[in-house]
């Protein structure tokens, strides 16, 4: 029992090594760690023929592996001719071409035949097993080593002026590819879920611009709207809402009080001429059919664009004609309205001998009032506070806006129409011509 013990030990500290030492032993370049140790023979244009890694020590080198298949690695030379001539103390470029299925003669022949055109001076070795031992197998591959045998870039290209930095130790930035089996950070990408949601493809603060349109649900407020130039937010509202800022930009949603910017310009609800109206019936209590939009700048856009007002109701009409079955569109059309008309005789005799508002309810809150200095806007806003007043309805006033001392001791609008009608002042129900947003079935 002893023995068998000691054997199961023996073998775990064995798998333990093992394990240990195949994590310590990868055999290709990895950015930060020292390059593997490795050997270039048959080096010609150098002042040796075979060259290990212990040999570069003590200055930069890179190593160009490339195929004669590869054009932009053939059309690459030149550059790299002129980069080992002038960085050649510092910077010492190797060029490793890698021969497609062991045909060395023909490698040999295209490079032969380009040193002679370009008179390139870099050193050259044909080799495949570094390739294989560094899984280089896309081209071209190019592994840059600092003074010290550390691996500081795997690139594809590397121009004059980054070399030059890289020597002044600045560190630019270059592309970043990868060998044949090394973890890739893009491997991790799930094409079946959003880009960045989760980190996947990036960090979820990775983007310029995030726009979305969905349903509404419990844990969003409920009828919430924030606005700002870098950033809107609609949640738990109806459809019509949404159509209503995608196509005037009102961050206010209604305009049905004298006082909003819209009032009287455009008619505050959405005119439905569709088959099925059932996305624009709402629910608060179930949050059925409540909708919500968010869109976002990121700090990252701002730094590099600059801050600046962004179209957002722009974006929320597009997405609103991608997702839905509807089509939105301003027409002028006569609905039904009222209008406020006074004799100037009337007016002459309510005008008010005072500057400004004297405001009372008679019997509380809501119940008839006495005004002096009244002006018109306050005045249809009153009336529009009258119980049973069609909110919807909106109120024209085309006199002088004289200030007026106005008692009203009713509370309904029907009574408030009549007693205004004893002091001279008319409540008429008319047709204008006003913009109406009218949603069909595309």
């Amino acid at each position: 029992m002893k023995n068998y013990r000691y054997i199961l030990i023996l073998l775990f500290i064995a798998f333990k090594t093992a394990f240990a030492n195949s994590k310590d032993s990868i055999n290709y370049p990895v950015i930060g760690k020292p390059i593997p140790q490795f050997t270039l023979q048959n080096v010609k244009y150098f002042n040796k023929t075979t060259i290990t890694n212990e040999d570069l020590k003590g200055k930069w080198f890179l190593l160009d592996f490339w195929g004669e298949y590869c054009v932009s690695c053939i059309a690459s030379f030149p550059k790299m001719n002129e980069i080992n001539k002038e960085f050649g103390t510092d910077f010492q470029i190797i060029m490793i071409g890698v021969p497609h299925k062991q045909r060395l003669v023909t490698i040999e022949q295209v490079y032969e035949k380009f040193r002679k055109m370009h008179n390139l001076l870099m050193p050259i070795v044909y080799d495949n097993k570094l390739a294989d031992q560094f899984q280089a197998k896309a081209f071209p591959h190019q592994v840059i080593v600092d003074p010290n045998g550390v691996v500081r870039y795997i690139t594809t290209n590397v121009s004059k002026q980054d070399v030059a930095d890289i020597i002044s130790g600045k560190y630019p930035t270059l592309s970043r590819v990868y060998n044949a089996i090394e973890p890739k950070p893009f491997d991790q990408f799930e094409k079946d879920r959003p880009l960045l949601a989760n980190g996947n493809g990036g960090d979820e603060s990775d983007y310029y611009l995030r726009s979305v349109l969905t349903k509404g649900n419990e844990r969003m407020p409920l009828f919430y709207i924030y606005a700002t130039d870098n950033q809107i937010h609609l949640l738990n509202l109806p459809l019509d809402h949404f159509y209503k800022y995608g196509i005037t930009g009102d961050r206010e949603i209604s305009w049905i009080f004298p006082h909003d910017d819209l009032y009287g310009k455009l008619w505050p609800e959405v005119v439905l001429e569709i088959k099925d109206s059932t996305l624009f019936r709402s629910d608060y209590k179930t949050k059925s059919n409540l909708f919500a939009y968010s869109a976002f700048v990121s700090d990252e856009y701002r730094a590099q664009f600059g801050s600046h007002e962004i179209d957002f109701p722009s974006l929320l009409r597009k997405e609103l004609e991608l997702i839905f079955p509807f089509k939105a569109v301003v027409e002028r059309r006569l609905m039904p309205c009222y209008e406020i008309f006074a004799s100037e005789r009337s007016l002459k005799k309510l005008k008010s001998e005072k500057n400004e508002l004297e405001f009372k309810w008679l019997d509380g809150k809501n119940t008839g009032f006495e005004a002096k200095a009244m002006n018109i806007e306050n005045f249809k806003s009153k009336l529009m506070g009258s119980l049973g007043f069609p909110l919807s309805t909106p109120i024209f006033y085309d006199g002088p806006d004289t200030l007026l001392d106005i008692t009203l001791k009713t509370v309904r609008f029907e009574d408030r129409i009549k007693e205004l009608k004893e002091m001279g002042i008319e409540v008429r129900s008319v047709e204008r011509e006003i913009d109406v947003i009218v949603i069909r079935d595309k």
